[in-house]
C-alpha cells in the first residue's frame, strides 16, 4: 500500500472516525451511569416507602382506640387533687398526653407542649405511664410546666388507649370522641390547626 495513503487513512480515521467513537462511547457510558444511578435511587425510594409503611403499620397495630371512637370509660386523680372522668372532658375540645419524663422524646415534646398551652385555651392533661408523683414533680419543677398531670404507678389508663410505644396525644372534640391521634414529636402548628378546625366546627 501507497505510504501516502497509509498516512492519509490513519489521519483521517484519528481526526475524524475516533473522536466520534469517543463521543458516541461517552455518551452511551454516562447514560449507563445515569440508569444505573437511577436504578439505585429507585430501589433507595421503594426500600423507603417499603419500611415506613411498615412502620405506619406497626403503629397501626398498637392502637387499642383510633380517629372516630369515643374516649374509654375512665377516672383518674389530677396532682391538683382534681378528679377527672370522661363525661367532664366533654364540652369542649381536650388534649390528652401519654408521656414518662424518663422517655427521651417525652422529656423534648414536653416543655415544646407547655408553649402550646400557654399560647392557646386548648384543655390539655397529660397523664403518666408508670411513673410516680415524686418522678414527674421534679420534671415539672426544672422545666417550668403548667400542664396539669395525672400519675399513674401502673399502665391501667394507658392500655385503654394503646398497647406501647409514647409519647402520644389524643385530641377530643367536645362530646368525647378522638378526632386525631399524634405519635412521637407532632410540630405545634399542626395540633393547633386541628384544635381551631374542632372549635370552630364545636362551638
Amino acid at each position: 500500500m501507497d505510504l501516502h495513503i497509509l498516512f492519509f487513512q490513519q489521519r483521517y480515521f484519528f481526526s475524524s472516525v475516533l473522536p466520534v467513537f469517543l463521543l458516541t462511547y461517552s455518551y452511551f457510558w454516562k447514560q449507563k451511569e445515569q440508569i444505573r444511578m437511577k436504578g439505585i435511587t429507585s430501589v433507595f425510594a421503594l426500600c423507603t416507602i417499603l419500611l415506613s409503611s411498615c412502620a405506619r403499620s406497626l403503629e397501626n397495630t398498637t392502637d387499642v382506640v383510633r380517629p372516630g371512637d369515643r374516649l374509654p370509660n375512665f377516672s383518674i386523680q389530677m396532682s391538683d387533687g382534681r378528679t377527672i372522668t370522661t363525661d367532664s372532658l366533654c364540652g369542649r375540645p381536650a388534649l390528652l398526653i401519654f408521656f414518662n419524663t424518663h422517655c427521651a422524646t417525652c422529656r423534648k415534646e414536653l416543655p415544646r407542649l407547655e408553649k402550646l398551652h400557654q399560647s392557646i385555651p386548648l384543655r390539655m392533661l397529660a397523664i403518666s405511664r408508670e411513673e410516680p408523683d415524686s418522678s414527674i414533680r421534679h420534671f415539672w419543677q426544672a422545666n417550668n410546666l403548667s400542664i396539669p398531670y395525672a400519675p399513674q404507678a401502673g399502665r391501667q389508663i394507658y392500655r385503654q388507649f394503646a398497647i406501647r410505644y409514647i409519647p402520644r396525644l389524643y385530641l377530643t372534640d367536645s362530646t368525647g370522641c378522638i378526632r386525631h391521634v399524634f405519635r412521637s414529636v407532632t410540630p405545634n402548628r399542626k395540633i393547633r390547626k386541628a384544635w381551631k378546625k374542632l372549635s370552630s366546627s364545636h362551638p
